[in-house]
């Protein structure tokens, strides 16, 4: 059975803008997307030793703060008996970065309508960096591709996802 995302999103704004599922996504873009509270934690615990300085456009020198924000631990029931990540941890770590471009573009939250991955090799508990890439778009329909490295630069997995703006 297949359906489509987009329409059961216009449907549901059109003739039940109140229904349950709609303010899901809309609290799922706001709390999961942008991470706003994660954010608020660090610069909570970083105020004291931080100088603010309005800058014209985002400095080369935030990344530091960036990937403190998206790192994570994993925990022992998340590896497989060989001691790798199981395989819906790496397509969960894949699913955001190919939307990740294309909201920060659009700059209107989205849901994800759909996501094919493969994971290329065994993916350690280490060290890992996603990548995330807009692949194009066709009207409130954005296609976007990631990628997981471990720390050598080694491709572990990739995957294409198809994002759809909320109206």
């Amino acid at each position: 059975m297949t359906f489509s995302t987009d329409l059961i999103f216009d449907v549901l704004r059109k003739y039940e803008p109140d229904h349950l599922l709609l303010e899901a996504a809309w609290a799922d873009a706001r709390e999961r997307l942008t991470d706003v509270a994660r954010l608020g934690d660090l610069l909570d615990r970083a105020a004291g030793t931080m100088l603010h300085q309005k800058l014209e456009r985002i400095s080369p020198l935030a990344i530091p703060v960036l990937v403190l924000i998206g790192r994570e631990s994993v925990a022992a029931s998340d590896l497989d008996d060989e001691g790798h990540l199981l395989e819906p941890l790496v397509w969960a770590a894949l699913d955001c970065a190919t939307g990740w471009p294309a909201i920060a573009q659009a700059g209107r939250p989205m849901v994800l309508g759909r996501m094919v991955a493969e994971v290329l090799a065994p993916v350690p508990p280490a060290d890992l960096v996603v990548v995330g890439s807009a692949a194009g778009h066709d009207g409130r329909k954005h296609l976007g591709t990631s990628a997981l490295y471990d720390a050598d630069g080694q491709l572990l997995a990739r995957a294409e996802g198809l994002w759809i703006e909320l109206r």
